[in-house]
């Protein structure tokens, strides 16, 4: 996926949000029990360009403001730092479903162009 990205695997940072796996997470339990502090401080220690996330349910780990579609480019707002964020369906979806990486294919494209 990386290769067809046109970046270069040592030019990724690659990380889970959750210590473990944890099938039906509630996100918004986790966000407030230290996970989102946790979260938006270690992209505060990577200090990424962009963050590429696959998985909606994610986002409030990343303070998001729900008013926003997902759909739509967003970005994470941490410590006077804007991060663009692009927002994809989760692994397994993509893999299953050849309209939902198409779509997610067309927005990344889309994304990267500007």
């Amino acid at each position: 996926m990386l290769a067809a990205m046109g970046i270069a695997p040592e030019r990724t940072y690659r990380a889970s949000a959750l210590p473990r796996n944890t099938p039906l997470a509630d996100w918004n339990a986790a966000a407030h029990s230290g996970m989102r502090d946790l979260t938006l401080h270690h992209i505060d220690l990577v200090q990424p360009e962009r963050v590429l996330v696959f998985g909606r349910n994610i986002l409030p780990l990343l303070s998001h403001n729900p008013a926003q579609n997902p759909a739509d480019y967003c970005e994470i707002n941490h410590r006077d730092r804007k991060i663009p964020v692009i927002v994809g369906w989760d692994l397994a979806a993509l893999l299953g479903r050849a309209k939902a990486r198409s779509m997610f294919w067309q927005r990344w494209l889309d994304w990267t162009d500007t």
